[in-house]
């Protein structure tokens, strides 16, 4: 495809599933990330009370596997975590590079869903719930 259709199927593409968070999570946050003065991605939060959920984080593709994503990720897993918050996400079973870097730090998986996807959550220690006897 031309690169002018490309670009107008990818604005509308975003602008889409922009409309349909702002719709299924209506009190989001939503983060502009910058580096050096440059927009490279977002971040988007849900609280839901005990766990804030990542709705959806995105970084240009020359800004990925920089460290930009463990430690944006990180920072905001510990401000929730000063909140008495843990958080969760939920990711494609195939997205093997999200699911590592969700692993490294710390987040547990549940089992796939029909999906085909995993929630994972992280608590504070002192917010981790207690296993069943």
């Amino acid at each position: 495809l031309p690169a002018a259709m490309i670009d107008t199927l990818l604005d509308a593409q975003f602008r889409s599933q922009s409309a349909t968070y702002r719709d299924m999570f209506p009190d989001a946050i939503y983060s502009i990330i910058a580096f050096n003065g440059e927009e490279i991605g977002r971040f988007i939060e849900q609280d839901e009370t005990e766990v804030v959920y990542f709705v959806d984080f995105l970084l240009a593709p020359q800004h990925q596997a920089k460290g930009f994503g463990p430690a944006i990720t990180w920072a905001l897993m510990q401000e929730w975590a000063a909140r008495g918050r843990g958080t969760r996400v939920e990711v494609m079973i195939n997205n093997a590079p999200c699911l590592k870097m969700c692993h490294r730090l710390g987040f547990t998986q549940s089992e796939p869903d029909e999906r085909g996807y995993v929630e994972l959550r992280w608590y504070p220690p002192q917010l981790a719930p207690k296993p069943a006897n």
